[in-house]
């Protein structure tokens, strides 16, 4: 899938933007770093679980903002709106991240899903929409 390309130092503000495709390279590549000499392979259920505990670590900010939108009680005093938000950013992309791993383990393009799927619901819909 993105195996083959090494893009180590990929992002240099100055020059260039990197594409969500660059991203998901760099993320592949990474997860080289993060092992050692005993590390056993993660599989499909690893990075799975991995993908879910962040997406619900970002529900549970969620679930905080609602409560300062509601006027409800029960937040630390530096769980601010803002503060929350950027918590919530950092949650997602840590999803993102197992998101695209899982992707990688179980060799299926997460971009042609969301293509073909996106597209499929627009001819379901009669939406003129298509990707």
């Amino acid at each position: 899938m993105y195996r083959s390309i090494k893009l180590r130092y990929l992002y240099n503000k100055k020059d260039k933007i990197p594409t969500l495709d660059d991203c998901n390279k760099q993320i592949i590549d990474r997860q080289q770093d993060w092992k050692t000499e005993n590390s056993i392979p993660w599989n499909a259920a690893d990075y799975s679980n991995a993908m879910f505990g962040e997406f619900g670590e970002a529900a549970n900010k969620i679930k905080k903002l609602r409560r300062i939108q509601t006027e409800v009680k029960g937040n630390k005093s530096f769980e601010t709106e803002e503060y929350l938000r950027k918590e919530i950013e950092k949650e997602l992309a840590d999803g993102y991240q197992y998101l695209i791993l899982l992707c990688n383990n179980l060799d299926i393009s997460l971009k042609d899903g969301v293509i073909e799927t996106f597209n499929a619901k627009s001819k379901q819909i009669g939406s003129e929409f298509k990707i």
